[in-house]
């Protein structure tokens, strides 16, 4: 198919979005799926004219202002958006006739908290993955563990500490009964995830969730596609060489297997995570008895009580050791810890404290505080010109109220007052007010965009009438 004639003129109906030109109204409804209709002609003469499209190009365009929420900023997101009618065109041909291949991913290096590797794929690619994912998602929660929160729609670390504190309370009734904290982790578990479990699973619910044909034939090709990649073939580097020292040789994944490892920056790697999860060391956890565990991404905390924890040491951990090594994955015995749950526990972010009686403190992570004390020192450095204080204040209100919005979830009130008295009594207090019982920061009125232009536009109404006057006069 020639680019040339690919999209017509709107005389033909060939590019039909809001019913009068080619550009994209989301709002308007008539949007059709005519939209598609030179490939659909020449889908119909090379696959047969009784074969309908997989989807159409609307669709995809809905699944690219899904993919851009939270994208905006980053630099190949800018570098789509200049051209998306045309590259969303080539990836829908490209879908439609299972010729779609992943552009070459970046190759990064995360320092903070650990030091790690990781392969995110430009921006092109995000539309497809989102696709994937969100058709198969259904299907891939049926599978999933109930107790599993990770990139779970209306889950999240705060639900799994809800939980975990809801387990120990059942588990020691309401601290009556002493209990301990079981923490168990994977070793490099995205890299160790073994690429054809993950695509015959993924097929599987494929073929549960559609019927035969050109739907079920697009999202299995996908699914190929996108499992069986390499991600460091022809990855860009957006860092030195160098920041790969101290990197051990097995968080590496250029010196992995070609059928072991995913990328951690792919949006289906978090589903395949928790699905490998599911069937591995979740479903002999329940095998033997012990459901009331929490698990986030590749670690899982429970309470256990301490007539259950001789059997725990002698037959479950040896059992878990060889269902993992059936999964191709690894236990790590330096994060698999007991300790009792008077000591309380590290998890999901937070560190669960319980009290005698029952009761149960939460106090944010070491890093959640020290990512709030790492905030404040960079804003205080050039606290002293006014000019910066003026052209930052909306920035770093919006940045301590996202570490605020965490610290309200938790046992923190010293923490937020001293954190508010730390910044009001510096420059920062002529333009920064803390709101409430030292729960948010707000911009000062006088400072805010609407107050400004409010009094901008009243002195200028008065210079007007004062200019008439002197006229009249």
């Amino acid at each position: 198919m020639s680019e040339h004639h690919t999209f017509q003129s709107n005389a033909t109906n060939a590019w039909i979005f809001n019913g009068t030109n080619g550009n994209l109204n989301n709002n308007n409804a008539r949007i059709n799926t005519n939209a598609a209709r030179v490939l659909r002609d020449s889908y119909d003469e090379e696959r047969g004219a009784g074969d309908d499209l997989p989807m159409t190009l609307p669709q995809l365009y809905e699944w690219y202002f899904i993919a851009r929420k939270g994208k905006r900023r980053s630099p190949s997101q800018a570098d789509f958006e200049l051209r998306y009618p045309e590259l969303l065109r080539e990836i829908f041909h490209d879908l439609v006739f299972q010729e779609y291949i992943p552009w070459p991913g970046i190759l990064f290096m995360l320092r903070y908290p650990t030091l790690r590797e990781c392969s995110a794929p430009v921006f092109r690619d995000r539309p497809v993955e989102t696709l994937f994912c969100k058709t198969i998602r259904a299907g891939v929660d049926r599978r999933m563990d109930p107790d599993s929160y990770a990139c779970r729609p209306g889950g999240g670390a705060l639900k799994a500490v809800e939980k975990l504190i809801w387990y120990w309370r059942l588990e020691s009734d309401n601290g009556r009964i002493p209990c301990v904290w079981v923490s168990l982790d994977q070793k490099s578990f995205f890299f160790h995830l073994y690429k054809p479990l993950v695509r015959e699973t993924f097929d599987e619910i494929i073929r549960e969730t559609f019927p035969e044909g050109p739907m079920r034939n697009m999202m299995l090709y996908i699914s190929r596609i996108i499992i069986e990649g390499t991600p460091i073939e022809h990855a860009v580097r957006q860092c030195g060489i160098h920041e790969w020292d101290g990197l051990p040789p097995h968080k590496q994944q250029k010196n992995l297997p070609p059928d072991q490892g995913m990328s951690i920056g792919r949006l289906p790697v978090q589903l395949a995570g928790g699905l490998v999860s599911a069937m591995s060391y979740l479903a002999i956890l329940r095998e033997f008895g012990y459901n009331r565990f929490v698990h986030y991404t590749d670690d899982v905390k429970m309470p256990l009580r301490i007539d259950r924890l001789d059997g725990f040491l002698r037959h479950f951990l040896p059992e878990l050791r060889k269902r993992e090594a059936q999964y191709h994955l690894e236990l790590n015995e330096k994060k698999t810890a007991v300790q009792p749950d008077r000591h309380g526990v590290q998890a999901f972010g937070y560190f669960i404290k319980p009290l005698p009686g029952g009761r149960v403190l939460v106090y944010p992570s070491r890093r959640i505080v020290h990512n709030i004390e790492r905030c404040i020192e960079y804003y205080m450095q050039e606290a002293d010109d006014r000019l910066y204080r003026l052209r930052h204040k909306e920035q770093l209100v919006n940045r301590i109220n996202s570490y605020y919005g965490q610290l309200r979830h938790c046992d923190s009130y010293n923490l937020r007052t001293a954190y508010a008295q730390q910044i009001l009594a510096s420059p920062w207090a002529d333009v920064i007010e803390v709101k409430g019982d030292n729960e948010y920061f707000a911009v000062r009125k006088p400072y805010t965009r609407r107050a400004y232009y409010t009094w901008k536009n009243r002195q200028l109404k008065r210079y007007v009438n004062e200019k008439r006057t002197d006229q009249a006069a």
